[in-house]
C-alpha cells in the first residue's frame, strides 16, 4: 500500500544516511579494532616476556623450645628450617636467607601462643600463617593419627555444590562463576550503547532536518506516524547492525580465547542477548524521539 511504501522509503533513507556517517563507522568498528589490538599486545608481551621461572618456595625459620616440633619440617609449599637459638634465626632473617621466623615457647601447649618475626610491613595477616598452622598441626598429631587423617585435618573439605531444578529435582549443569556476571554486563553494556547511540543518531538527524526545513517538506507529504515509523525502522536497523558487529566480535573472542571459562557462549545465552538487543534498539529510538 501507499503507507507501507512511504514508510519503507523513509526507513531506507534513514538507514543509508546513518551507516554512512563517520561517527557511526568509527563506533561500529572501534570494538573489533580494540580487541585485535589488545590480542596483539597480549601476545607481544607474552612472547617478549617468555616463560616465567618456577616460583621458589619460601624459607621460614623456627625456634622450638618445647622439643615437640622436630618432624614434617618441609612440605610442598614452604621450607621450614630449625634453629637452636633466637639470635641464629634473627641473623638468617636479616641476611635474607629466610623470609620470616617464629619462636615456639615452652608454654605453647598451655596457651597456643607463638612469636613471629619478619622484616616486612604487613597490612593484613599473610598467607604464611596458614602454612605455620599446618606445620604445628602436623607435628602435634602426627604420632597419633594416620597420614590420611592428618591430610584431612589440614584440609578438611573440598566443597562441590550442586543446584537442583525445582520441578524435576535433577541436577542443573554447573556454570562458571563469571558467566552470570559477564552475561549481565554484556547485555547491559550493549543495551546502554544502543540506547545512547541510536538516540543520538535520531536527535542529530531531526536537528539537521529542522535546520534545513526538510521536516516541513516531509510532514507535508507523509503523516507524523509514518515519519516516526520509518525513522524507528531505519535507525533501528542501523543500530542492530552496529550491535551485531559488536556481538559477533565478543562471541568470536570468547569462543576463541575464553570458551573454557565463560559459559555465556552457549547457544541459549547468545540467543537471549540477541533477542534482548533486537528489542533494545527500537525501544531506544522511541525513548529518544519522545
Amino acid at each position: 500500500s501507499e503507507t507501507v511504501n512511504k514508510v519503507s522509503i523513509i526507513a531506507r533513507q534513514e538507514f543509508q544516511t546513518t551507516v554512512k556517517r563517520l561517527s557511526y563507522i568509527i563506533l561500529t568498528f572501534s570494538l573489533p579494532v580494540l580487541v585485535i589490538l589488545g590480542m596483539l599486545v597480549y601476545y607481544g608481551i607474552t612472547q617478549w616476556a617468555g616463560e616465567k621461572p618456577p616460583t621458589e618456595r619460601p624459607n621460614i625459620g623456627y625456634v622450638d623450645n618445647t622439643g615437640l616440633f622436630n618432624e614434617y619440617t618441609n612440605n610442598s609449599a614452604v621450607n621450614f628450617a630449625a634453629y637452636v637459638a633466637d639470635d641464629e634465626a634473627k641473623h638468617e632473617l636479616l641476611n635474607g636467607n629466610i623470609s620470616e621466623y617464629f619462636i615456639i615457647p615452652d608454654d605453647y601447649l598451655e596457651n597456643g601462643r607463638i612469636f613471629r618475626y619478619t622484616t616486612k610491613r604487613e597490612i593484613e595477616p599473610p598467607s604464611s600463617l596458614n602454612l605455620i598452622e599446618d606445620f604445628l598441626i602436623a607435628n602435634l598429631i602426627s604420632d597419633n593419627v594416620s597420614s590420611n587423617i592428618l591430610t584431612r585435618v589440614e584440609n578438611p573439605l573440598y566443597t562441590q555444590s550442586f543446584r537442583l531444578d525445582k520441578d524435576s529435582g535433577e541436577i542443573i549443569p554447573p556454570e562458571s562463576d563469571a558467566s552470570g556476571y559477564v552475561m549481565t554486563y554484556v547485555f547491559g553494556l550493549l543495551f546502554l550503547m544502543s540506547l545512547f547511540f541510536a538516540s543520538g543518531y535520531l536527535l542529530q538527524g531531526v536537528a539537521e532536518e529542522k535546520e534545513n526545513r526538510l521536516i516541513e517538506i516531509l510532514l507535508s507529504s507523509v503523516s507524523a506516524k509514518q515519519l516516526l515509523t520509518g525513522k524507528v525502522l531505519g535507525l533501528g536497523a542501523a543500530g542492530l547492525l552496529q550491535i551485531s558487529v559488536w556481538l559477533v566480535t565478543i562471541i568470536v573472542f570468547a569462543v576463541a580465547f575464553a570458551a573454557d571459562s565463560l559459559a555465556f557462549t552457549t547457544s541459549e545465552n547468545i540467543a537471549l542477548i540477541v533477542v534482548m538487543n533486537v528489542v533494545a534498539a527500537p525501544s531506544a529510538l522511541c525513548f529518544g524521539w519522545i
